[in-house]
């Protein structure tokens, strides 16, 4: 069985390892555009368009699912206070500056796996491209030195049960 301090331990073997400065220069940039991809304001501006495009209740689901993500998010970034990885590993810098003290869980990827499955819920064929995408708002959250993989690993988890929580409700 797993401890919770052998967890960490791999948390942080991963994290250094992806870490590594063996990628080309051009996974910086993809990073930090995949990241501001899914600030919130973002997000109101697609629920806006997907609601003129498709039909108000999609952006009235979309504006449920932010509000309970947001709800999870305010709730148990406070309530674990897991740090980020500037304040866990010794003279560790990360390539921005996260918008809280706490990591756990990834709030970027937690929003990207509610908008990705309520969005695939009124256009099914968009899933493939919007998993994709969700998965790299996460991804880049590690490769940016703001998040863990188990971070990232928990926002896909919330963000995706609330999208099928509500999609069942629906």
């Amino acid at each position: 069985m797993l401890s919770l301090a052998k967890i960490q331990f791999y948390d942080h073997k991963v994290f250094y390892w992806l870490q590594r400065p063996a990628y080309p220069a051009i996974v910086l940039p993809i990073s930090k555009a995949l990241s501001f991809s899914a600030n919130g304001p973002a997000y109101v501006i697609a629920a806006l368009i997907l609601g003129v495009c498709l039909h108000f209740q999609t952006t009235a689901v979309l504006a449920l699912g932010f509000t309970l993500e947001r709800l999870v998010y305010f709730t148990f970034k406070p309530t674990f206070k897991r740090a980020r990885p500037s304040a866990a590993l010794p003279s560790f810098v990360s390539q921005i500056t996260p918008s809280d003290q706490f990591s756990f869980p990834s709030g970027h990827t937690s929003g990207a796996f509610v908008f990705a499955g309520l969005t695939s819920h009124y256009c099914p064929k968009l899933l493939p491209f919007l998993l994709v995408w969700a998965c790299g708002v996460g991804l880049s959250r590690v490769l940016l030195g703001v998040h863990f993989l188990t971070d990232v690993f928990a926002g896909a988890l919330v963000g995706w049960g609330l999208a099928s929580g509500i999609e069942a409700w629906l």
